[in-house]
């Protein structure tokens, strides 16, 4: 069996030497016995410093790492020029405790301090004892030091732990958070007389501060809206369901026929701009931006009013593209504040887009940063995008804005949340049903 000695040097206090030995105490090549060598190196120790010396087997060591947890320094001593599986698997065991070793071996070619692997220093066998006790006292020096830090990464894996569990915990609540805001979303829409929605719902995070609802509100009509509360994550996202629990698009009325009338937009958005500053706080601001409208599937009039929003877009079926510009401030900001509404007469074959805010950043195209600005900056090319979705089926065409927004540079981790509703009026007049009763409208 080879004859090894591996020598521990403990850290300051009870300093010591475990001496880790094999069967001989020749060393072969070596010019002296462990022993002799030890003592040797010793002799250039500094004064007042000296270690304590022990002596243990390879194998027990190995059979028991445990015994390693103490130690903060090894010098292995081996008759064989080359490492050896023993040697190896030492080795792994002191990287693991982040524990330095200087090794002495026969025919050593590195230099006297080289670098052999992770850790590992070499000591040639024939440099003067008063180099060795050099790079051994050095290691040696710096116990306190590792010790500290070995203490510190306990303390970091400690917290690193206990974060990850929070995180966790966060990870679990917010997709909870996610479900709970998708269970308020339309799971189907409505559609009459071939007046249809669609919708591209694309939240930033694992919540959006978006929210939309298509309601079939009587027999030949609809609303729908779409807010985008002010912010980001859980608040803007709980925001957004308390404006869809408030909206009131329908009221009890006894003396009209059918029981109840349907409040036109400019009324909806004041009663929810109400509802906000009357639920405001001292220290907490609720505001968003809305817009509403009603279309009559019978006589494709629309009645649309906006909050702060985008413009909605009109998307007539010859091509071109006209913005909606009904007037009204942002929810939740000025006390009575009133809302236009804006009345537009559709044709088959048109399409009406609500969109939220953040298509201004999502399609860089070819405009240039500015120097040591990694966001995009805000352009219309959007607006090109939203001239395709005119063609082929309304379906199909948001799949083709859906597949062009993964395109873009950043598609992964956008910093706002992206929603596209689209109402489809059918271009084939045999869609159409003959004209109904008209329902009460408040506006009508």
């Amino acid at each position: 069996m080879r004859k090894k000695t591996l020598m521990l040097i403990g850290s300051a206090g009870c300093s010591r030497i475990q001496i880790l030995q094999e069967c001989s105490d020749s060393i072969g090549t070596l010019r002296s016995t462990p022993r002799d060598l030890v003592h040797h190196v010793l002799q250039h120790w500094s004064p007042g410093d000296h270690p304590i010396i022990e002596q243990y087997t390879l194998s027990s060591v190995l059979d028991e790492p445990s015994s390693l947890n103490s130690c903060d320094v090894v010098w292995l001593l081996s008759e064989t020029q080359h490492m050896t599986d023993q040697d190896r698997e030492l080795i792994g065991l002191l990287q693991d405790r982040h524990v330095p070793c200087m090794v002495t071996r026969p025919c050593e070619t590195n230099t006297a301090g080289a670098t052999i692997s992770e850790g590992v220093v070499a000591a040639p066998p024939n440099i003067p004892p008063a180099s060795i006790a050099a790079i051994l006292q050095t290691l040696w020096s710096q116990a306190d030091v590792v010790q500290g830090l070995k203490t510190e990464l306990s303390l970091l894996h400690l917290h690193h732990g206990g974060l990850v569990n929070e995180f966790g915990k966060m990870d679990e609540e917010l997709r909870l958070a996610a479900q709970l805001q998708q269970d308020f979303l339309p799971t189907q829409m409505p559609t009459v007389n071939g007046v249809d929605f669609h919708v591209l719902f694309r939240p930033a995070g694992y919540v959006s501060g978006d929210i939309y609802d298509v309601r079939r509100l009587d027999a030949n009509h609809i609303g729908f809206f779409l807010v985008d509360a002010v912010g980001h994550g859980v608040p803007a996202a709980l925001m957004t369901i308390y404006i869809k629990c408030s909206l009131t698009v329908c009221e009890t009325v006894p003396t009209v026929a059918t029981g109840s009338r349907i409040v036109s937009p400019a009324n909806v958005l004041s009663r929810l701009n109400h509802d906000l500053l009357e639920h405001e706080s001292h220290d907490k601001v609720r505001t968003a931006t809305a817009v509403y409208g009603v279309v009559n599937v019978d006589t494709l009039e629309l009645q649309i009013a906006r909050a702060g929003h985008p413009y909605p877009l009109l998307l007539r079926g010859d091509g071109s593209l006209t913005a909606i510009e009904p007037e009204g401030a942002m929810l939740g900001v000025f006390p009575g504040e009133e809302f236009e509404v804006s009345r537009i007469q559709l044709d088959l074959g048109d399409r009406l887009l609500l969109y939220s805010d953040g298509f201004e950043l999502a399609f860089p195209g070819d405009h240039p940063r500015q120097a040591g600005n990694s966001h995009p900056i805000a352009n219309n090319r959007y607006l090109d995008e939203f001239k395709n979705l005119a063609s082929g089926s309304a379906k199909d065409a948001l799949a083709r804005l859906s597949s062009k927004l993964d395109c873009q540079a950043g598609s992964l981790s956008r910093a706002d949340d992206l929603t596209v509703l689209l109402m489809d009026l059918a271009a084939s007049p045999t869609m159409i049903t003959p004209r109904a009763e008209n329902y009460a409208m408040d506006v009508i």
